[in-house]
């Protein structure tokens, strides 16, 4: 890619599909602060034992939908409501959910409270106490690229499907390609509020394809993110401004999911972005794009074209 100048949003709806639909501020670490008995194995899935049996197509899921659930910052308690979202609809005979969840001090003390990061097969009814997790990795840095390989590789080989969405799910400032401030994703406080960057999300991503990615996160929706996972997934879901707290609203979305569970990524995104917009009917300025990423490499040449043509007027 040779320039960008940061052009957010409209290449989201012109890509693919878009709806206007007041949003949280913009995120600065640190900024400010906001017993269910242990499910057998037959309610749980597969728990992670670090080996991989090989399933015929034909017995495969249709979806795991994977969440990257990064509550190590002041979102702990949105976190917490959005995996209790999730579990309203839970997994099922046709898709899995599953959650690498990131908890920290000082936000939000319900559920035992506990501070590392846990893995969970979201069953309904489910609710995120410790006894509930399939693992326990300790305190793993949300914001490092050997974090997201580690989560990916551990869902896919566990809960192999037909197709697979990844969401990254937590604070959003967009595409930086180093350390210029707040052009990030999944800030960790706990790790001295590293985040991911966008070429850490690329390396992360790399080798792996995903039928969905999805950010649940603010500002998001730029082409250069977008180009930098081009390569790893056929669709991607984000929002062009900033999003609520409450951010996507998982129990419609999964609940539409588990109901026509052989969707694609196309209808998947459209699902995400038509139901974030309802969830918010009296917010102005609520944005949700879902775009073929399959488009990007067409139109990175053009945007640098007109990039270079402004350099000269």
């Amino acid at each position: 890619m040779k320039k960008f100048l940061g052009f957010i949003g409209i290449f989201g709806i012109l890509l693919g599909y878009g709806k206007i639909v007041s949003a949280a501020d913009i995120y600065v670490p640190g900024s400010y602060t906001t017993s269910q008995a242990a499910i057998n194995a037959a309610a749980t899935g597969p728990v992670d034992t670090g080996a991989y049996e090989f399933q015929e197509p034909s017995t495969l899921k249709e979806w795991t939908f994977a969440v990257y659930l990064d509550g190590d910052n002041n979102l702990e308690r949105e976190a917490i409501d959005d995996f209790l979202e999730m579990a309203t609809i839970g997994s099922t005979a046709e898709i899995n959910i599953v959650v690498q969840f990131d908890r920290v001090n000082g936000y939000d003390w319900s559920y035992d409270d506990w501070k590392t990061t846990k893995r969970f097969y979201i069953t309904q009814g489910m609710t995120p106490i410790a006894t509930n997790a399939v693992a326990d990795i300790g305190e793993a840095n949300m914001g490092a690229t050997q974090t997201v390989i580690e989560f990916v590789g551990w869902a896919k080989a566990n809960y192999p499907a037909k197709r697979y969405a990844l969401v990254f799910w937590n604070h959003g400032g967009g595409w930086r390609e180093d350390s210029k401030p707040h052009k990030a994703v999944c800030w960790d406080e706990t790790s001295d509020n590293d985040c991911l960057y966008m070429a850490e999300v690329k390396e992360a991503l790399a080798g792996e394809h995903f039928d969905l990615i999805g950010f649940d996160a603010c500002l998001m929706a730029m082409v250069e993110v977008a180009y930098q996972i081009k390569d790893y997934g056929t669709v991607a879901v984000f929002s062009q401004e900033a999003e609520p707290g409450d951010g996507w609203p998982y129990d419609t979305i999964l609940g539409d999911l588990a109901g026509t569970p052989t969707m694609n990524a196309n209808e998947l995104g459209q699902v995400i972005v038509d139901r974030y917009g309802e969830s918010y009917p009296d917010e102005m300025g609520i944005t949700q794009s879902a775009i073929d990423l399959a488009k990007i490499k067409d139109l990175a040449p053009v945007i640098s074209q007109f990039a270079d043509s402004l350099e000269y007027h």
